[in-house]
């Protein structure tokens, strides 16, 4: 299973999270380190989130971890 950078995107966007730095600073709640950067980098597909962002992203989009892997 790979992270998925499309159910990502459309997760966040669907959310009311249109800006990368809006996401970073909800994130920032359960991973003080987040930032903008972070987000675009794992959208562009130039990084992929940790596991630990993967459970903050979860919480932050009121999602299931597994919804997040294809």
């Amino acid at each position: 299973m790979s992270f998925s950078i499309k159910r990502l995107r459309e997760s966040r966007i669907k959310a009311g999270y249109e800006t990368y730095e809006s996401f970073a600073d909800a994130l920032k709640k359960h991973e003080p380190k987040c930032t903008r950067q972070t987000v675009y980098s794992w959208e562009s597909g130039k990084s992929m989130p940790g596991s630990n962002y993967v459970a903050a992203i979860a919480k932050v989009l009121n999602k299931k971890i597994d919804y997040f892997y294809e």
